[in-house]
């Protein structure tokens, strides 16, 4: 239980090494930071769905999910937020 967040509907939750969160939930992603309140949503767009997250040691943040196409075919891929 996080005080004043709920997970309970995130479809992957991570935990970096300073306690970090990063938990998605639908199409978003959002990071908690150790010792806050309140999460803050990053900027990941043209996602249907994500299924997974993770990050790496430098501090860029991965989805994997289904992604938005204008020609309205199924496409799986991955995209990456980096730090700043």
């Amino acid at each position: 239980e996080l005080p004043g967040v709920n997970v309970r509907s995130a479809t992957d939750l991570e935990v970096d090494q300073n306690g970090n969160i990063y938990y998605s939930e639908g199409t978003r992603v959002w990071f908690l930071e150790a010792g806050k309140p309140t999460p803050i949503r990053l900027p990941f767009r043209g996602f249907s769905t994500i299924d997974a997250i993770t990050f790496d040691a430098v501090g860029n943040v991965y989805a994997v999910g289904g992604l938005l196409d204008s020609d309205l075919k199924l496409k799986y891929g991955v995209k990456k937020l980096a730090p700043g």
